[in-house]
This record gives structure tokens, C-alpha cells and sequence, in this order.
């Protein structure tokens, strides 16, 4: 990776850097906080549902 790209990349970019990203690890961890939110959410309308 240039330089000039290092100082503007995302930290996973440059983590997967030369690495199959079609394996899907890259993927997981990008979307890791939208699946994060999903999931905390629906655990609490689930727990608010049974209470």
C-alpha cells in the first residue's frame, strides 16, 4: 500500500492489506457493529416482550 493511501485508509484496509478479502473475515468485521446493534436490539424487544 502507498504511503499517501496509509494515512487515509480504514484500519481494516490496511490490516487486509495483500490478504484474501473475499475469505469473508473482511467483511464480518466491517459490518461487526451494525450486526452488534441488530442483535442487541432484537434481544431487548425480545426480553421486554417476555417480561
Amino acid at each position: 500500500m502507498d504511503i499517501n493511501k496509509i494515512l487515509s485508509a480504514d484500519i481494516l484496509d490496511i490490516i487486509f492489506d495483500g490478504k484474501n478479502k473475499q475469505y469473508g473475515a473482511y467483511e464480518l468485521r466491517k459490518t461487526y457493529n451494525k450486526r452488534l446493534t441488530k442483535a442487541l436490539l432484537i434481544t431487548a424487544a425480545v426480553a421486554a416482550l417476555i417480561s
